[in-house]
């Protein structure tokens, strides 16, 4: 299979449906990657340790995780459009619907 029938193929799968010129910069971006890491499989990584990171610190972005006030657990089903027992209830959406 080519890039331009895989292409249909995974749009068909997706319900997504291209344009002929989004199909074209697509399959275009696609070759240009691809022969990028065609590219850095060239590259020779004898007697290169694997890294598990990029930096010798880890940056951590994260907040301290603070506990807050919460809402009543009543009023949020007081407010909900639909309810089961103790749960908010929300309808399924699928491939039938």
């Amino acid at each position: 299979m080519n890039n331009k029938e895989h292409l249909i193929e995974l749009s068909k799968s997706l319900k997504f449906k291209l344009k002929s010129e989004v199909e074209q910069d697509i399959l275009i971006l696609y070759d240009e990657l691809d022969r990028k890491m065609k590219h850095m499989k060239l590259i020779n990584t004898e007697n290169i340790e694997p890294m598990t990171r990029m930096d010798d610190e880890p940056i951590h972005f994260l907040r301290e995780d603070i506990p807050g006030p919460t809402l009543d657990k009543q009023i949020i089903l007081n407010n909900a459009p639909n309810t089961f027992e103790d749960f908010i209830s929300i309808n399924r959406k699928g491939k039938n619907d």
